[in-house]
């Protein structure tokens, strides 16, 4: 396979996942998402103030990305470890914070972090949330391993599908980050981090994290809500539960979060009704998807609908 074609493949899956995730947002929220800035990576490295934080697993399907492993945290309020995803989002975020202040919503979209484990993160109401601010983190009482029968990284793992973000040194209960009001300090680091010896900054900003994976629409999807200030709904099910649920169950926290000032950096657009037009590559009610082209087998059929063995 060619460069370039590899590029294209990028650009037309990522779009997929995109248009797949506005078939929810769109009919339940009145919002689109766009796309304005895409950076690939091809491999580990490069410039990092262009690209982010970016590495790739040593061994392809484990988690093995050296630069996301968990690490502890001190200075952040309660001293705690958190895990390599946690690791992953406190470095996008602090980048884009110090380089993109101005933009609504980052998302890295990685191959670090395959299942089993946690998939996905994002900073609840990250949204329009730069410059971003230092997380701090509080103790909870919340213990997932009260047998002690897990090793630390199950227990990382069990305290993120609950909610959580990190384990308190110690005590090894669960942490809850919060933002601390204090502004993120300056990411300068020149070599592909924001690590100094001994010590992880992390920040909370306009940032999540999806892993690459069969259902990846729905983890993005499903960080990008958290994004809007939505809430895990476990109990009531949808899309912010764990249940693979697509619509989102109407906790109304986004659209008040929404109509509290979140939505300050979004744009009205006001468009006129016109008949949807499959393979533009702009998603149209009733399309199910459109990643621009009507070639069958790529997720997307000639007719705008999802393609039942590519669906999750």
């Amino acid at each position: 396979m060619s460069r370039a074609n590899s590029v294209f493949e990028q650009q037309l899956g990522l779009r997929l996942q995109v248009s797949r995730a506005n078939s929810v947002f769109e009919q339940q929220l009145g919002l689109r998402l766009q796309v304005s800035t895409l950076v690939l990576n091809e491999g580990e490295g490069g410039d990092y103030r262009s690209t982010g934080p970016n590495f790739a697993p040593a061994t392809p399907g484990e988690r093995s990305c050296t630069g996301y492993q968990a690490q502890g945290v001190t200075g952040h309020g309660a001293n705690v470890t958190v895990s390599g995803i946690d690791v992953a989002l406190g470095m996008l975020a602090r980048w884009a914070s110090t380089n993109h202040p101005d933009d609504d919503l980052w998302h890295l979209l990685t191959d670090c972090f395959p299942s089993p484990g946690t998939v996905g993160i994002a900073s609840k109401g990250g949204l329009c949330q730069a410059p971003g601010q230092r997380t701090s983190f509080v103790a909870t009482t919340i213990d997932p391993d009260p047998s002690d029968n897990l090793t630390l990284v199950q227990r990382l793992d069990a305290c993120d599908r609950q909610g959580y973000e990190g384990v308190v040194e110690g005590t090894r209960l669960c942490a809850r980050a919060l933002y601390s009001g204090a502004a993120c300090g300056a990411d300068s680091h020149p070599g592909g981090g924001n690590t100094t010896p001994g010590k992880l900054e992390l920040c909370s900003a306009n940032a999540g994290v999806s892993s690459n994976g069969p259902s990846l629409w729905h983890t993005f999807a499903h960080e990008i809500a958290h994004g809007l200030g939505g809430g895990h709904t476990f109990g009531d099910g949808g899309l912010l539960d764990y249940t693979g649920e697509r619509a989102l169950y109407d906790a109304a926290d986004i659209c008040a979060y929404l109509e509290a000032g979140g939505q300050g950096c979004l744009e009205e657009v006001a468009e006129a009704v016109t008949a949807a037009t499959c393979g533009n590559g702009a998603h149209e009610s009733p399309e199910a998807c459109d990643d621009g082209g009507l070639a069958p087998g790529d997720g997307c059929d000639a007719s705008c609908a999802v393609e039942p063995s590519l669906q999750p």
